[in-house]
């Protein structure tokens, strides 16, 4: 056999494997989303929406300082690879491409069950007294829905907390406005908002 029909048919083979890995993590992330939304239409969650602490920073550039040691090292990695591509690895560089790529799409699947097991597991904690330190509208985004941050000050939480909630209700709140709000914990991380109850009208 000549060298350049095996390496053809060593192609051959390759070409399956290349072709599975470029669409088979994409077609199984469509395939988990739809299956979550499949399961969320049969047993409708409870309400549930992320609480989490106000950030508070110094300075802007604190603020920024994740994505631009995030911007760097994918810069470094492109000028890796692109360095290595040229010193005669490009076949290998093609294979790590490949293998990020589909990194990529099964850690978008894993993530998207693990977000959804975590609010269908919640564990409700003792409802607690809150009060409305400061409210705004949000609107929608490509990862979350539209509604209103709330800012809360809640009893057993040390500094202030955001929520954003989803409901035209919460609209009506003013800063003072006192609660009763029901807490769960996720079955793997995170707290949230399940429910409240006014108690005051909010102080003037």
């Amino acid at each position: 056999m000549s060298p350049g029909r095996a390496s053809q048919e060593s192609g051959d083979r390759r070409r399956p494997a290349a072709l599975f890995l470029a669409w088979g993590p994409p077609l199984l992330l469509a395939c988990v989303r739809a299956w979550l939304q499949w399961q969320d239409g049969r047993h409708p969650p409870t309400p549930a929406f992320p609480v989490a602490p106000l950030p508070v920073s110094d300075s802007v550039a604190a603020l920024f300082l994740p994505w631009l040691l995030g911007a760097v090292a994918l810069l470094l990695l492109a000028v890796g690879l692109g360095w290595w591509g040229q010193r005669g690895g490009a076949r290998a560089v093609q294979r790590v491409l490949l293998a990020l790529w589909a990194l990529l799409w099964l850690s978008g699947a894993g993530a998207l069950w693990v977000s959804h097991a975590n609010t269908s597991g919640l564990a409700p904690l003792p409802q607690e007294g809150a009060r409305v330190l400061g409210l705004r509208p949000r609107p929608p985004t490509l990862h979350q829905p539209g509604g209103t941050e709330v800012v809360l000050a809640l009893a057993t939480y040390a500094g202030p907390q955001r929520v954003r909630i989803d409901d035209e209700r919460v609209t009506l709140w003013q800063p003072g406005q006192r609660l009763r709000v029901g807490l769960a914990q996720g079955r793997f991380y995170g707290l949230y908002l399940t429910g409240w109850d006014r108690l005051e009208p909010a102080s003037q």
